[in-house]
């Protein structure tokens, strides 16, 4: 006879499959099935995007770099970091920049409980709206992972869910300019979305400084296959 434990783990199964499954299926083509979006519909532009910041020294870098390649991009905001320095979300609005939310506090959903998910997302939202008098319109969940308690959030604050389909996996120490770059865009295609950093808030302290270095090359290899690095250009931007 099955021991207790085993039936209780028995039929918390569904549920947990319930729960967590939209984190399976966002990471493979089938994304659609659970309204996440990776790629643009315009297959002659590349999203650049950056995660995790505001953060001081960094940000003013980062814009002034993209300032000099005449591009706009698409900063994903966490709002505890925009609590922080309001400013600088200011700035980035300021610059023409698109703004997304990356959540008020920056954990993984699988982790959380799930009832103050969408309340963590709403609170990142109005974090950004307070600052620019907009809600933003896309949402990035922290570290890309997807529960139905994400897909419920993102619904309520009604806001589009997108990942990524490149990245310049730029967090980590062993992360290097030259590799961050051929991560991101050595085989980058018409309508990927780029996933970088702008802050080390939760990477390798100093990380940010190999993103910046990297960024020039970045958009270098973009225009040379006649594309242009852009920002996502909210939901309508977005595959369906």
């Amino acid at each position: 006879m099955p021991s207790p434990i085993a039936l209780g783990l028995g039929a918390a199964l569904p549920a947990l499959l319930a729960y967590a499954g939209p984190a399976a299926l966002a990471s493979t083509p089938a994304n659609a099935l659970v309204a996440v979006r990776k790629r643009l519909r315009d297959r002659r532009r590349v999203a650049i995007t950056f995660d995790d910041g505001p953060q001081p020294q960094a940000l003013e870098q980062f814009l002034r770099t993209l300032d000099d390649e005449a591009v706009r991009a698409t900063f994903f905001i966490v709002g505890e970091q925009a609590l922080r320095h309001p400013a600088l979300v200011r700035q980035i609005h300021a610059a023409g920049h698109e703004l997304g939310n990356h959540g008020f506090a920056h954990r993984n959903h699988l982790l959380r409980n799930p009832f103050g998910i969408a309340a963590d997302i709403e609170r990142g939202a109005q974090a950004i709206a307070e600052l620019v008098g907009a809600r933003p319109a896309l949402f990035r969940p922290p570290y890309g992972v997807v529960t139905a308690a994400t897909c419920l959030g993102a619904w309520r604050a009604q806001s589009r869910l997108v990942l990524w389909s490149r990245w310049g996996r730029d967090w980590r120490a062993a992360a290097t300019p030259g590799s961050i770059a051929r991560s991101a865009a050595l085989r980058v295609r018409g309508g990927d979305i780029v996933l970088l950093h702008d802050a080390d808030h939760y990477a390798s302290p100093g990380s940010w400084r190999n993103t910046l270095a990297a960024l020039p090359r970045i958009l270098e290899l973009v225009r040379a296959l006649g594309l242009q690095p852009t920002p996502i250009g909210g939901p309508a931007g977005l595959t369906w």
